[in-house]
């Protein structure tokens, strides 16, 4: 058994250290960046600008790719909880019917953007609250089909023949003009086995822009923010400033106090509390509602033309499915109409691949069928054991289930009848209307939980157990995913049933807890998803359709003109920029996604050991007596803190003071470059700043020389 986690948690925090000996290079004189080859750009961060600026190709300091280092705003590493991952719900198919909505003309509501004048507006995304929320409430209509809805228009018809594209006209007489989904129609692109997998759970999502979460989400959590690390005086009760954010607020007994009360280690617009029925308590207890799209509360909030996720809004979305439950995944495309309006990168065109998911053709992603603006694609995801035609008797293959639970479980033909004749392709993909439980054809039945499982056909060893789906358009993959086309997926089974108290020899008990009751499943209270991703930020500073001025400081950027593969210079996780996680004393479970589009990753905890030659003698003290360290045996690690300020034009702060110099000496060593380069970009990206820069850089030897090409460069 895992041990009992402590009262008390740990901030986990990570520190980088760096090493010795001498290279010499200054000064570095201001310098404007000046395209002469390319006048027609008048501003010089645009990014096409930053495109054709940057070193080598792919080349080891040319990061992020062509660009410049991302500007911080004067966020330090580990100030704030990282992200819970928060769960899409899924919901049982329910009834179309909806209140004054009837018959098959009946759409669920999804208007096309619209201007402050109430004109229809191409150059934003619909993330107006009331459309994307009532879209993930309502229940889905008009309702799944077979073969892709060719009865209904797209509801953004009219918006998109004004704005964009002038009159529609149908591909063939008597068709429609434009359709309410985006799958191809006809037989090639139909639900295959559709009747055989009919859903049992459905979800419902938009891809749009950058938006406030409200929270619509909240009673769809599995956990209902009431279990162990979920519920209240949990770990992530609250969603944002996490244990913290519960007990400062809950110590506070003035109203005005409460209100004001904001997190010391970021800024005072990070607010903590609210005052509730002549109490003060944490503003995200137990709620997702008011989280803004930002990478740290000091940063800037990402347009909604930078940032496109699942919803519009953070924290990153998961979806929890179990093994033998077919799901409809209704995807909504609520981007802007118009191409141009994505802030330099990213398409509007959008088609969704469940990654490594056994999913039939149509329902995969395939990169040309993509579906547009004001579109549905409805995906059907059958949750099926490979091997699940021939294989109905492996001890191991079953699902996870609650006591007293019913689930219907489709079976598959048998090979050969009653009386012994085999059942050709055909027959076994029929359904079996005899009555005969032995007749070819598949059947469905009833079946009761027994000890938390259920059992279902397939090969146990082809079980799987973490994915990702994300978005997989032609020419635009990396874009979109980089874009925030991207969430976790995690797949439960018996073998696997996130439920570490359930031991019957067949679950696997990793690390997750059990506090939703001894036979649930998908309990997340030790089990984390981790999205992991390099950014880029205020590289562009021009302004785009749909963007205002005030919009372009600090937002998300991409260099598209890079074939090579585009890398950030600023690593996130769960689209936060270096957040901490709180954790009890005991084992947890971690599924890590590299959702990083061209970088690849290699995570490690390293011991450094004595290794008998004189590089490290007596090894690494710190790791060594990390390695020492027993379960429940604490460690605060802190830093690097930064404690000086480049304000630029020569002006430093330093706490609480300023201080103004011309020349500038800096002594670095190892990777402690990375702090001195961003003064040094700093000062040659505004060419009014004259202030000249020394750098004494010392390294072991000259091949540990870190951005070398960079720095002569620069010099």
């Amino acid at each position: 058994m895992n041990p009992m986690p402590s009262k008390s948690a740990q901030k986990f925090r990570v520190a980088v250290a760096s090493i010795l000996t001498v290279s010499l290079v200054g000064p570095f004189p201001a310098a404007a960046q000046v395209n002469s080859a390319h006048p027609v750009i008048q501003n010089p961060n645009n990014v096409l600008e930053a495109g054709l600026r940057g070193g080598d190709n792919g080349g080891s300091c040319d990061v992020p790719t062509t660009g410049a280092l991302s500007p911080l705003f004067g966020a330090r590493p580990f100030t704030q909880a990282m992200f819970r991952e928060e769960s899409f719900g899924t919901l049982p198919m329910r009834p179309m019917a909806m209140p004054g909505c009837t018959g098959p003309g009946c759409f669920q509501s999804f208007d096309p953007p619209l201007d402050a004048q109430g004109a229809y507006d191409p150059y934003s995304p619909q993330s107006e609250a009331s459309v994307i929320d009532n879209l993930i409430s309502e229940p889905l209509h008009p309702s799944p089909t077979r073969t892709a809805n060719a009865t209904e228009t797209n509801p953004w018809e009219a918006a998109i023949e004004q704005t964009h594209t002038g009159e529609l006209l149908p591909l063939a007489q008597g068709m429609l003009t434009s359709y309410a989904e985006g799958r191809p129609p006809g037989e090639f692109y139909a639900h295959q086995r559709w009747d055989e997998f009919y859903p049992q759970r459905e979800v419902v999502t938009a891809q749009t822009g950058s938006r406030v979460n409200t929270g619509v989400r909240d009673p769809m959590q599995m956990h209902g923010y009431a279990s162990t690390e979920w519920g209240p005086g949990g770990l992530y009760h609250n969603t944002v400033h996490g244990l913290r954010g519960q007990t400062e607020c809950a110590a506070i007994t003035e109203q005005a106090a409460c209100e004001s009360h904001a997190n010391a280690d970021t800024n005072p617009d990070d607010l903590m509390c609210k005052w509730e029925a002549g109490a003060c308590s944490g503003k995200f207890n137990g709620t997702t509602n008011g989280i803004a799209i930002k990478f740290h509360p000091n940063m800037p909030v990402q347009s909604e033309n930078a940032l496109w996720t699942f919803d519009g809004t953070l924290p990153p979305k998961l979806l929890l499915a179990r093994y033998a439950e077919p799901i409809l995944f209704r995807h909504y495309n609520a981007l802007p109409i118009k191409y141009e309006a994505n802030r330099g990168f990213g398409s509007h065109f959008i088609t969704t691949h469940e990654h490594n998911g056994h999913n039939p053709a149509e329902s995969d992603g395939y990169a040309e069928a993509h579906f547009l603006p004001g579109q549905f694609y409805d995906y059907h995801w059958p949750m099926q054991l490979a091997g699940r035609d021939s294989v109905t008797d492996d001890p191991l293959s079953a699902t996870p289930c609650r006591t007293g639970e019913e689930m219907v479980i489709s079976v598959p033909s048998p090979a050969a009848d009653g009386a012994g004749n085999t059942c050709d392709y055909g027959a076994r993909l029929a359904a079996n209307t005899s009555g005969d439980p032995a007749a070819c054809g598949w059947t469905t039945e009833t079946r009761q939980c027994v000890n938390g499982i259920v059992p279902i056909p397939g090969v146990s060893t082809e079980t799987m157990s973490t994915h990702w789906f994300h978005d997989h358009m032609l020419d635009h993959t990396a874009q979109n995913v980089y874009k925030g086309n991207a969430a976790m997926m995690n797949y439960y089974s018996a073998i696997d049933r996130a439920n570490e108290c359930a031991d019957d020899g067949i679950n696997l008990r990793l690390p997750a807890g059990c506090g939703m009751g001894p036979t649930s499943w998908g309990n997340r209270d030790y089990d984390l998803n981790i999205i992991l991703a390099t950014k880029a930020w205020g590289q562009d500073t021009d302004t785009y359709p749909g963007d205002g001025d005030a919009s372009t400081e600090g937002q998300l950027w991409f260099n598209k003109f890079d074939v090579g593969g585009f890398v950030g210079d600023v690593i996130t996780a769960n689209l936060l920029y270096k957040p901490y996680q709180l954790v009890r004393a005991r084992r947890y479970r971690m599924r890590i996604l590299n959702a990083d589009v061209s970088r690849f990753m290699k995570l490690a905890i390293v011991v450094k050991r004595e290794d008998g030659q004189d590089k490290f003698p007596d090894g690494g003290k710190m790791s060594q007596y990390m390695d020492t360290l027993k379960v429940g045996d604490t460690l605060d690690i802190m830093g690097p803190v930064g404690t000086h300020e480049y304000l630029g034009k020569g002006k430093f702060k330093s706490g609480s003071k300023e201080h103004s110099c011309k020349k500038v000496g800096m002594m670095a060593g190892g990777t402690g470059i990375t702090p001195m380069l961003q003064v040094i970009a700093a000062i040659l990206k505004d060419p009014s700043d004259t202030t000249e820069v020394y750098l004494l850089y010392a390294n072991q030897t000259e091949d540990d020389i870190l951005c070398r090409d960079l720095l002569e460069d620069l010099q």
